[in-house]
C-alpha cells in the first residue's frame, strides 16, 4: 500500500494532509461514479430485455408465469422457465447478449469494490494521522468536508 502522509512545509515537495485528502477523495469519487454508471447501465440493459420479453412472450404462456419471468433479471433463471424453448431466436440472442454484458459488468464491479477497499484503507490511515496530529475536532471537520464532497453529483 505504501501510503503515508508527511506534513512538512510547501517547499519540501512532500504531500500535505489537504493534498493527500484531495487525492484519496478523488480516487474514491472516481470509483463511486464508475460503480454508479455501471449499475445504471446494466439496469437499463435488463429493462430493455424485459420489455422485449414482455412484447414477445408466447401467447399461450400463463399470466402468472409471465409475471414471474418478467421479474427475473438472470438469464440462467429465465432459461429455466418451461416456455423459454418457445421464445423467438432473436429474443434468445438478445438475452445471451445481456447475460454476457452483465457478467462483464459484474467482474468490473468486483474489481472496483476491491479498489474501493484499498482507498478506504488509505482514507483511514489519513484520518488516523489527522487525529494524531491535530485532534478530534479537526478530524471531525475533515470527515464532514470529505463526506460532503462525496455527495456531489458525478459528471
Amino acid at each position: 500500500m505504501g501510503f503515508a502522509i508527511l506534513v512538512l512545509d510547501g517547499c519540501s515537495g512532500r504531500t500535505t494532509i489537504e493534498e493527500a485528502m484531495q487525492m484519496v477523495l478523488s480516487e474514491e469519487k472516481k470509483i463511486q461514479c464508475e460503480l454508479m454508471t455501471l449499475k445504471a447501465e446494466i439496469t437499463h440493459e435488463w429493462d430493455v430485455i424485459n420489455l422485449k420479453l414482455e412484447q414477445n412472450l408466447p401467447v399461450h404462456m400463463p399470466e402468472e408465469e409471465k409475471s414471474n419471468l418478467l421479474k427475473v433479471r438472470n438469464a440462467g433463471l429465465i432459461r429455466m422457465f418451461e416456455s423459454f424453448r418457445d421464445f423467438d431466436q432473436k429474443i434468445k440472442e438478445s438475452l445471451q447478449a445481456v447475460e454476457n454484458k452483465d457478467q462483464k459488468i459484474s467482474l468490473r464491479i468486483t474489481e472496483l469494490k476491491k479498489d474501493l477497499q484499498q482507498v478506504e484503507a488509505k482514507k483511514m490511515l489519513l484520518f488516523n494521522e489527522i487525529n494524531d496530529r491535530q485532534g478530534d475536532a479537526v478530524l471531525a471537520r475533515h470527515k464532514a468536508s470529505y463526506s460532503e464532497a462525496l455527495q456531489k453529483p458525478c459528471y
